[in-house]
């Protein structure tokens, strides 16, 4: 079974982030089919942004992969814009085809449907 497309599942973070009352945009577009995918999220009570970044399938448990679905974990807590401009400028060097979603206004629990964390 094929992997679901990198575009679909950020249209289906965007909706669903919507549905449950925050927004979230496309800061960068990656490969439509494989592009690594990574979510940031606002804490307004910290001032920064948490980043989840995907978990590599070279890397997930088994039981993980059995379920043909992407999952994702918590890279750092509270960056400043700075922070995350120097992060995925570094990331851009090591995979120019990787998407950034910024979600507000709602927590990674709330999409807990598609942005299953580990």
């Amino acid at each position: 079974m094929a992997r679901l497309a990198s575009d679909i599942l950020i249209s289906a973070i965007i909706r669903l982030a919507e549905i449950k009352g925050g927004s979230a945009t496309i800061e960068r577009r990656g490969s439509q089919s494989s592009g690594a995918i990574f979510v940031t999220f606002y804490d307004s009570a910290n001032k920064g942004y948490d980043v989840y970044e995907p978990v590599s399938q070279a890397l997930a448990p088994q039981e993980l992969l059995e379920h043909n679905r992407r999952y994702f974990a918590l890279r750092s807590k509270a960056q400043d814009r700075v922070e995350l401009a120097n992060y995925f400028e570094k990331e851009a060097r090591f995979d120019p085809d990787f998407w950034l979603v910024d979600v507000e206004n709602v927590g990674v629990e709330a999409l807990s449907d598609i942005i299953r964390v580990v």
